[in-house]
């Protein structure tokens, strides 16, 4: 004969004995006199699908130790159990701080889900106090890859700075930084995704910026894309984009004449003594 048997009327869990009864069932576990106190670190404004923890105390408020598999579960707000901490050994009166930790579930945009706690004895939820963690979740982070920290390109080409994301992106934004990443300048002058643009610059809303006839003149700027999902902005890492095979500078003019015809010295003694011979020559 196999009985089922609900644990403390949750219907959910249910554990099977095996045989004929009668069975002596010890169900109330330590609920019956835990109670939870303050909680620190819970982790609000983090993106989803991130390592997260937070610390809570419990008190023991019953009258006999907490032994066998006594865990505080923790559970997400689609009720699965995502973390557990141990309970054993807290005897009546006594109080232990535990840290759970685990990853943040996955949600749509910025929003405040509760968590909850609960005493659990080798798997099954006992009955008892519940208690709710609220905690405000972003929408999961969009960037997997980042741009290459630096990248070069020939003088008068064209060339492509792109990174690949994950989720839903509904904007880009590329900017540029001409001072070393202390200021970033939007590299759009209109708006929408085929809005106007700056030359050299190409796709400036879009994943892939083109920069056409690369000149001299962007020689150590560095590049980042603004990524826009959910009412979460964030940026990507900078690249730092080397132009090469920039040719070398024209010669110098040569300096302004002043208007007097220059000669060579020796043309010079030459005209004098040809004067002088004339001048000679008339006075006889």
């Amino acid at each position: 004969v196999t009985y089922y048997i609900a644990r403390n009327g949750d219907a959910g869990y249910t554990t099977s004995y095996y045989g004929s009864g009668p069975y002596n069932l010890n169900i109330a576990g330590p609920t019956d006199g835990i109670t939870f106190g303050s909680t620190s670190g819970v982790p609000n404004g983090q993106f989803g699908n991130s390592p997260a923890s937070f610390s809570v105390s419990v008190t023991n408020s019953g009258q006999t130790t907490w032994t066998n598999n006594y865990v505080l579960a923790l559970y997400d707000s689609n009720g699965t159990n995502v973390a557990n901490a141990s309970l054993v050994g807290v005897g009546p009166g006594g109080q232990k701080t535990v840290t759970l930790n685990f990853t943040l579930e996955t949600v749509p945009v910025l929003e405040t889900v509760n968590y909850t706690l609960q005493a659990v004895d080798e798997g099954v939820r006992l009955f008892g106090p519940v208690f709710a963690v609220p905690i405000t979740i972003q929408g999961t982070r969009p960037i997997a890859t980042q741009p290459p920290p630096t990248q070069s390109a020939d003088y008068g080409s064209t060339t492509l700075i792109s990174f690949t994301y994950t989720g839903t992106a509904i904007a880009f934004q590329w900017q540029v930084s001409t001072n070393g990443g202390t200021t970033w300048t939007n590299l759009n002058t209109g708006s929408g995704m085929y809005g106007t643009y700056q030359a050299p610059y190409a796709g400036v809303f879009q994943e892939n910026l083109i920069i056409s006839s690369v000149p001299a003149s962007i020689n150590g700027y560095q590049y980042r894309c603004e990524v826009t999902e959910a009412g979460v902005t964030i940026p990507t890492s900078a690249t730092t984009l080397t132009v090469t095979g920039i040719p070398p500078p024209p010669p110098p003019p040569p300096p302004p004449t002043t208007g007097i015809p220059t000669m060579p010295p020796w043309a010079l003694a030459a005209l004098i003594g040809f004067v002088f011979l004339a001048v000679w020559k008339g006075l006889r």
